[in-house]
């Protein structure tokens, strides 16, 4: 299978070696009725042809080989340092190869009343339980249709081979990754949007309960890590902490994200709080582990998840936590 649409599939006929652990998590959640978005995957089996179409799977075997992690981490250390030529023709060759017709077929039955598209990573080693590779590979929203949609493509697939996603891998031992890409069409992201990331236990010495951090407009502000507003839910009320954010991140005229100011008051208030916590409390039930997910908020519409993850970073024992 090179092309699905997650809609139409089985959570148990599918694999992240096949759609990636991102995709797959979409898929779970779907599967338990929690709102995602409509969501197409272009599989493994197509960034395999493309590796094959560019002539690339020596280069990759050497980088395999120079990640494999060693004892002795100044060697592998050098050994990333003399890799940089070996990426840079990997990025050029994937930039260059002619795509497998699969993907021309593929964007053509997409919808067509859909003007822009988030093109998102989702690599074989990703949202893995025990090392997710948290925002090590690209994505991108707001994306036209049509040659940029193929470009923001090709860049998701170099991503795989990024410099920080190498030393991850040597560092923590995980597999060589292999990429998914996920398709999801969008509206255009205005500041009255929110958006941001849950956790099922906050992840943040000295705060209890579900912790939640939004910011008005994209995402990217708060996974990027350039902070927002941060708010910790119990049943006894909510503490709120306000993290400086420089701007928010919204949809440009012609596609692609832009900066515009911050409107004034809370991202969220304490009920929508209450909301967004019961929720990814439902997920981690259902998920039998803390959780971990990005969400969008639009206005005068109900919360989307767009990822889930097991949570890697719990605080720890965390008594008191419903008081």
């Amino acid at each position: 299978m090179m092309w699905l649409y997650l809609p139409d599939v089985e959570l148990g006929t599918v694999t992240a070696d096949l759609v990636g652990g991102k995709a797959l998590g979409l898929c779970w959640l779907q599967s338990c009725g929690f709102n995602v978005p409509p969501t197409w995957v272009l599989t493994t089996q197509v960034f395999e042809a493309m590796v094959q179409a560019a002539g690339l799977a020596e280069h990759i075997a050497v980088l395999e080989q120079a990640t494999a992690g060693r004892p002795d981490w100044a060697t592998t250390e050098l050994a990333l340092r003399q890799m940089v030529g070996v990426h840079r023709e990997l990025a050029e060759a994937l930039r260059a190869a002619p795509l497998p017709e699969v993907v021309h077929l593929a964007l053509q039955s997409l919808p067509q009343n859909e003007s822009q598209w988030a093109v998102r990573s989702s690599a074989t080693v990703e949202d893995a339980e025990v090392h997710s590779f948290a925002g090590q590979f690209k994505s991108f929203l707001s994306v036209p249709r049509g040659p940029q949609l193929v470009e923001a493509i090709r860049e998701v697939w170099i991503s795989t081979f990024d410099k920080t996603v190498l030393h991850y891998r040597a560092q923590h031992g995980t597999p060589m990754p292999r990429m998914a890409v996920v398709l999801q069409p969008m509206k255009p992201i205005t500041v009255e949007d929110r958006a941001g990331v849950a956790f099922s236990e906050s992840t943040i010495s000295g705060l209890f309960g579900v912790l939640l951090q939004a910011t008005f407009g994209a995402g990217l502000t708060v996974v990027s890590g350039g902070g927002g507003e941060l708010k910790c839910v119990r049943e006894s009320g909510v503490t709120t902490r306000p993290v400086s954010t420089p701007y928010a991140m919204v949809t440009a005229t012609e596609g692609g994200i832009q900066t515009t100011p911050l409107p004034p008051g809370n991202v969220l208030s304490d009920l929508e709080a209450f909301q967004l916590a019961q929720l990814v409390r439902d997920v981690a039930q259902r998920y039998g582990r803390p959780a971990d997910i990005e969400f969008v908020w639009r206005k005068s519409e109900d919360p989307v998840i767009v990822q889930v993850r097991a949570l890697t970073a719990p605080s720890g024992p965390q008594p008191d936590r419903t008081a």
